[in-house]
């Protein structure tokens, strides 16, 4: 999914108060976990805030919330197997 259309989703999700933060970023990383550095995934899961990070009452899924987080981790698992791969061959 290119850039511009995840700052779309994500400004109309906070313009229209959605919820479904962690579902574009979770799509945002699927679509570029290939260009993507095992530092900026690493970053990506850091800068990830929980649901109850946020103080502006919206109710957001633990559970979306979770699954990103674990897609970012199975990239940045998938970046070290090809690195450790690549030193062997």
């Amino acid at each position: 999914m290119e850039l511009m259309k995840i700052m779309d989703l994500m400004n109309y999700n906070y313009e229209s108060q959605g919820t479904e933060i962690y579902n574009i970023y979770g799509k945002f990383i699927e679509a570029n976990q290939e260009i993507l550095t095992e530092e900026q995934l690493k970053n990506a899961s850091e800068y990830l805030l929980p649901p109850f990070a946020f103080d502006d009452e919206r109710k957001r899924s633990k559970d979306q919330y979770d699954k990103t987080q674990k897609l970012i981790m199975v990239a940045i698992n998938k970046k070290i197997e090809n690195k450790k791969r690549g030193m062997v061959a």
